[in-house]
Formats: C-alpha cells, sequence, structure tokens
C-alpha cells in the first residue's frame, strides 16, 4: 500500500536541507514540501525548480511561515548553527515535529530550552547524528549490545577532517570563525564523534572531561615564506595544500555543487570575492586546528578522541576495549575487526566485517538515507531503529561537548552535571 507523503517545511536550503530532502526520494518516500525558507533568491529557485515548492510559499524569513499556522507535519530544519534554537522552539509552540540539523545549541541552557520545548508541546524531535546509522557504527553498536566484547573498558576514537573539507568549510566557509557562526569546532565537526562515543557506551553516563587544544598551525605565522594576502596572486598557490582554487572546485565537483558555469565560473567568483580568496593562514577564523579529549564514565570507564584538521586522507577510526574483546576498524575503509583472546593457544581470534554496501559511497556513508528512513518511520509512530537520536538521547553528548570546550579554554577538569 502506498504510504501517504509526510508534508514538510524545510528551513535552510543548503547543502544538508536538500540532501534530506533528496534522500527521502532515493528512499521512495518524498517529502511533499509545502514551504521552504532561506535568505538566498537561488536557494529558494532551486527548491522551486526540483522539489516543485510554490513560488508563493517560498519566504526569506521563517516568521512568514509562521502565520499559516501548522501547515505540514515536520520541519526540516537545517538553519545554521546559532539559529537552530530559536527556530525549533518556535515551530515546536505550533506543534512541529522536527527533523534538526546538528548541533542542537551551543550550550547547555539552550540545549535543555529545546529538549522541554519539544516534552511540552509533545514534538518529535530527532537531531540528524547521521553516523549512527551508517553500517560501520551500527555493526559497532551492535557487537556491544550483543556483549561480544563484554563491558565496555575504554573507547578510543579521532577524526581528521581533510585537506578539502578543512578548507571549504573551517578556514573559508560558514564555520571557521566561532563569534560569527556560534559554534567551536568541536561542536560543529566533531559532535558526531562524541555523541558516538556516549551512544556506544550509554548503559553509563559521562562523569568527567579534561581537554587541550589551539590554533596553533593555521595562523599567519606558518605561512609559507613570502605568501601574499590573495591565494590567486600567490607564489605557492600551486603547491600550497590550501590553494583555493583547486580545492573549491575539487569539493563542489565531488559534492555536485559546481555553479552553472562549471569549474571557470567557480574560479571566476573566487577572484572576485577577496574574503573566500584571501590566504588561508590569513583569514578571521579562529577555531582550533587541533584538540585532544580525555573522558571518564560514572562506571569508571574512558573514552580519548582527537580532532585534527587537515587529514591526508580523511579518517575516522575507533577502537573499543572491552573486558573480553576489542573492537577495531575505520569508517572510511567500511571495515570492523572484532578480535577475542583463546585461552587454550594463547591466540587471538579475528573477525572480520566488511560492512561495504551501495550506500557507503553516498553523502555520510549512507547515513542520510537511513537517517530519513528512520525518522519517517518514527513520524508514521513504526518501529524505529535503536540508532534514532531522540533530542534526550543526545543531550549527555553535547553536554560532553560543552564541558570539553570549558576544559581546554580553563586547562582544568570539568565535571558534567546531567542535571
Amino acid at each position: 500500500m502506498k504510504k501517504e507523503r509526510i508534508k514538510a517545511i524545510v528551513l535552510g536550503c543548503g547543502n544538508r536541507g536538500t540532501a534530506y530532502c533528496k534522500a527521502a526520494e532515493d528512499v521512495g518516500d518524498p517529502y511533499e514540501i509545502v514551504a521552504a525558507v532561506d535568505f538566498r533568491d537561488e536557494a529558494l529557485e532551486f527548491m522551486q525548480k526540483r522539489f516543485g515548492v510554490p513560488k508563493d510559499m517560498c519566504f526569506k524569513d521563517y516568521k512568514e511561515v509562521l502565520k499559516f499556522g501548522k501547515i505540514a507535519d515536520c520541519v526540516i530544519n537545517t538553519t545554521m548553527d546559532n539559529y537552530h534554537v530559536e527556530t525549533a522552539v518556535a515551530f515546536m509552540e505550533q506543534g512541529y515535529d522536527m527533523l534538526l540539523e546538528k548541533p542542537v545549541a551551543n550550550n547547555k541552557d539552550d540545549l535543555l530550552k529545546v529538549a522541554e520545548k519539544a516534552r511540552e508541546n509533545g514534538c518529535k524531535l530527532v537531531v540528524c547524528h547521521v553516523l549512527r546509522y551508517t553500517p560501520f557504527y551500527k555493526k559497532a553498536k551492535a557487537l556491544i549490545e550483543e556483549g561480544a566484547i563484554g563491558e565496555v573498558v575504554h573507547i578510543d576514537a579521532c577524526e581528521y577532517p581533510g585537506v578539502l573539507l578543512t578548507d571549504f568549510s573551517f578556514i573559508r566557509g560558514q564555520w571557521k570563525n566561532k563569534d560569527e557562526c556560534g559554534s567551536t569546532f568541536l561542536l560543529a565537526k566533531a559532535c558526531h564523534d562524541i555523541d558516538l562515543v556516549c551512544w556506544l557506551n550509554n548503559s553509563t553516563k559521562p562523569l568527567y572531561v579534561s581537554s587541550f587544544g589551539g590554533r596553533r598551525f593555521i595562523v599567519p605565522e606558518k605561512a609559507p615564506e613570502g605568501a601574499a594576502d590573495n591565494c590567486f596572486e600567490c607564489k605557492h598557490s600551486e603547491t600550497c595544500i590550501y590553494s583555493v582554487g583547486y580545492n573549491s572546485v575539487r569539493i563542489k565537483t565531488i559534492w555536485g555543487i559546481l555553479p552553472e558555469g562549471g569549474a571557470e565560473e567557480e574560479l571566476r567568483n573566487l577572484k572576485n570575492n577577496k574574503e573566500k580568496s584571501r590566504c588561508a593562514y590569513k583569514t578571521n577564523a579562529n577555531i582550533v586546528d587541533n584538540q585532544a579529549v580525555m573522558i571518564e564514565f560514572e562506571n569508571g570507564s574512558m573514552a580519548t578522541f582527537r580532532l585534527l584538521s587537515s587529514g591526508m586522507p580523511e579518517v575516522r577510526n575507533l577502537f573499543v576495549k572491552g573486558t573480553n574483546g576489542e573492537i577495531e576498524g575505520c569508517l572510511q575503509k567500511n571495515k570492523l575487526v572484532l578480535r577475542k583472546y583463546i585461552v587454550k593457544t594463547g591466540e587471538h581470534e579475528e573477525i572480520e566485517y566488511d560492512l561495504t554496501d551501495e550506500n557507503v559511497f553516498k553523502a555520510h556513508h549512507g547515513g542520510d538515507e537511513d537517517l530519513i528512513t528512520d525518522f519517517n518511520a518514527y513520524m508514521r509512530n513504526e518501529e524505529s531503529s535503536f540508532s534514532t537520536p531522540v533530542i534526550d538521547d543526545t543531550i549527555a553528548g553535547y553536554l560532553c561537548v560543552y564541558a570539553t570546550d570549558k576544559a581546554m579554554e580553563n586547562k582544568e577538569i570539568v565535571k558534567i552535571n546531567m542535571d
């Protein structure tokens, strides 16, 4: 039986918002998008052409949509970080269920405000922690849940965003300056990873954190000798790993978001935009470029995490030590190893899981599609999976992130207050 289409409003029609709309089509459960909001004319035009949103239901201010009352089943909220709380609260006050892009908020008070607003209005609120849905992390979670390694003793994880993503988003992009976007590097990029750590070990709660880090490498004094202020005028433009012409064209090609005129138009746009083409070492970026985290949980288990910009290549690694075994793997390789000690032989038994399927080569290693499938099932009161990042199940991870950044800034051990 054909399912009735879920009616949705899209707030923020950039890469993530359109990706979720496309994912719904890919899984055969497309949304009926009744309204779209974005401050850019080209984004709204795209929503009209690609998803059939009526022109008179495209707005630059979300408050215009609120005037209609409740006209949809849910809101897909992929606004910029510092608008999440304001928009989430406003639409949940009208009873909208919501798929909310991470991070939920940049501080504890706002996080709990959003969670309370969802409870108060009976709204289903799911946070876009898509990596929970990848075959790699789902398998790791399943092995832990079934007791394959006994009790979790220690989790060690890392994320090294690649050179292209670091340059595009965190040196010259929307998340380069925490004062402008409202998020730190850990919150904007690695709240995924801290969420995963807390989710994999959710039989307990985080108790203490410590952290060290800073912006020490992508700074003016580390620029190549004689580097110009503008990338296109620089003698190092053919060799610098942050060469904006090469990097911007390459990542937009990979993501399929080059302008209609292709690489040539993209290069023209960059040359005409002095801010975008500024030397990577001389932008107003102020987020950290490296950070190390240590977490102690209430039951005595621990976790360590490393966030380093400009990975070569992009990497997310995971190692989980249990009382009776170990799990180890790399997300990008789509493989996990379960390792057990054999008492009688003194050897180690290894079982390798190859988690490659047709979806792992898509965005977020297939996580987008499974998130949307799960969200839609949750919307229809159907059975959802153990991955579902409902708001209350994400709070521990966010409180951990806030405490971690405080610990790094003040060089102290911070206790996490879960209340």
